[in-house]
């Protein structure tokens, strides 16, 4: 049974130019749905000598038909911003809903030392 009882922001990320004439990352569009957000699993990795810890989630939110979410979107929780692995179309009867697959590289891990 799906409980949609988390709220994520779905942003539609594009790219402007600006006054010296180099890209700007902007949002398009965005907008909210309630979801279903799985637990996150994950683990570290040294990435260039840098510790990282890198998260998978599991998101199911109901599927539009007028605005289905693709793979280049992302995804805001918790206010993180999610990239979105791979989207899945599952159906239960006519109610239909999409599996968001997505990961969150977090670099900014304390490791112990005070500065």
């Amino acid at each position: 049974m799906v409980t949609l009882n988390r709220r994520i922001t779905i942003i539609v990320p594009g790219v402007t130019q600006n006054d010296q004439g180099g890209n700007e990352a902007t949002v398009i569009d965005s907008w909210d749905k309630w979801a279903q957000v799985e637990n996150r699993t994950g683990g570290n990795s040294f990435n260039n000598q840098v510790q990282t810890w890198n998260y998978d989630y599991k998101i199911t939110i109901r599927h539009e038909k007028t605005r289905p979410t693709k793979s280049n979107y992302e995804i805001e929780y918790e206010n993180y911003r999610l990239k979105i692995e791979s989207v899945s179309i599952d159906s239960e009867g006519y109610k239909g809903y999409e599996i968001l697959r997505c990961s969150k590289i977090d670099e900014f891990i304390t490791d112990g030392n005070s500065s």
